[in-house]
């Protein structure tokens, strides 16, 4: 029979514990559900506020990055959804056990589940803590499990960082490149006064320099 879960602390903290994992699944599995849908919204929006878009190389750029960080993500949410299962399999097997378990026992079936994940390799060593009779290296074993999960979730957040930042330096270029074409039809639009036929030719220019505005807006807000 399975233990209650709230019948001591032990089964109450490895109750919560499951508790959040499966909060966790579900929102990993409504993450999965976000990349594709915003992949597309992406290019309808590049198409709608600028229909060749494709051949620009900054534009594509972005756009390149940006389905990178999408499928990224793909994969980084279903490693984790990966991880919650093992992870509550693994505390499945220790509230089997009981409360007072057999440690060679438990400690055979998380390595025969083939559960490889942070949680039971944490388990593990707490067992063979325990087969020692040792006590005093828990709080140093926990602390350590700690920060190798900072670590493994450190490295997501570098990736998605640093495409983040270089979509907002090209961004920042397009702009600089955008600002740059608009002053030399300027400067036209400015000599133009002084010929015969100042006025059309300024308006001709002046449009020149609103084009390359519009290019540094559209390329910033893509980014």
């Amino acid at each position: 029979m399975s233990p209650k879960r709230n019948s001591n602390e032990v089964y109450s903290t490895l109750g919560q514990a499951d508790h959040h994992l499966r909060a966790c699944s579900r929102l990993i599995t409504i993450s999965l559900m976000m990349p594709i849908p915003l992949i597309a919204a992406g290019v309808a929006a590049f198409f709608f506020y600028q229909h060749h878009w494709y051949k620009d190389l900054f534009l594509c750029s972005i756009m390149a990055l940006f389905v990178f960080g999408q499928f990224s993500a793909l994969s980084q949410l279903g490693t984790l959804r990966r991880g919650t299962g093992k992870a509550r399999k693994a505390i499945k097997l220790v509230r089997e056990a009981g409360d007072k378990p057999d440690l060679v026992d438990l400690q055979e079936k998380l390595q025969s589940a083939s559960l490889a994940c942070h949680i039971r390799d944490t388990l593990l060593r707490w067992i063979e803590l325990g087969l020692k009779g040792e006590t005093d290296g828990i709080e140093r074993m926990m602390e350590h499990a700690g920060m190798r999960r900072d670590e493994s979730a450190t490295k997501f957040l570098k990736l998605h960082i640093t495409i983040n930042r270089t979509t907002l330096k090209f961004g920042f270029l397009g702009t600089l490149i955008g600002l740059m074409m608009t002053f030399e039809p300027m400067k036209q639009a400015m000599l133009s006064l002084q010929g015969s036929q100042g006025e059309f030719k300024f308006i001709h220019d002046l449009v020149a320099a609103i084009d390359g505005d519009a290019y540094a807006i559209v390329t910033t807000l893509f980014a």
